[in-house]
């Protein structure tokens, strides 16, 4: 069995782990990144994605940057590892969705959980249309249920509004010329 067979017994546990120190209170934030940033490292054989590397897969970069039509065709290899993403998001919430926290609320009614990609389509290294999926209501302190595109903001804003979530507020958040504050439209 190559090394990347175990990914996904090893980000389920990985989830259960984090879900777990939340419940106990260990700890109030986690961050789970899921592949190397800057080269797509990963590498999904576990799907069949193998590419021209054999039984190693190749790595999502060699899918997302190409300009192979298939590749982003429904069941197509971008369409299976975006899939594949969303399951284990899903996984994450219904796990958050289990527990019930000490006030007597699921713990994903406490939390808030962002789920993005650092490119909104990687064969024009697009970075300007990010899709994100926030779920939870931070114990009411985001708007749920609620659809929104913006325009002229970038991810900074997303991370401006996460601060004010946790009660932290930072009103520009990296590049000064990027961030033009909390998206206000997301706080309950």
């Amino acid at each position: 069995m190559g090394e990347y067979q175990l990914v996904p017994q090893q980000v389920k546990e990985q989830m259960d782990l984090m879900v777990n120190a939340l419940a106990c209170d260990m700890t109030r934030v986690a961050s789970f990144q899921l592949g190397q940033e800057g080269n797509g490292s990963m590498r999904f054989p576990f799907l069949g994605l193998l590419g021209d590397e054999g039984e190693r897969g190749a790595n999502m970069h060699y899918y997302s940057h190409a300009d192979r039509p298939d590749d982003y065709a429904n069941g197509g290899p971008m369409h299976q590892i975006h899939l594949w993403h969303a399951e284990q998001f899903a996984y994450l919430l219904s796990r958050l969705a289990s527990v019930i926290d000490t006030d007597g609320k699921r713990l994903l009614d406490n939390t808030l959980v962002l789920w993005t990609t650092p490119m909104g389509e990687g064969r024009g290294h697009d970075s300007e249309r990010l899709p994100l999926v926030t779920a939870g209501s931070a114990g009411g302190a985001v708007r749920v249920g609620q659809s929104y595109v913006t325009k002229d903001r970038y991810i900074n804003d997303v991370l401006s509004t996460l601060t004010h979530v946790m009660e932290a507020p930072v009103d520009t958040y990296g590049d000064p010329g990027l961030s033009k504050g909390p998206l206000t439209e997301l706080l309950a």
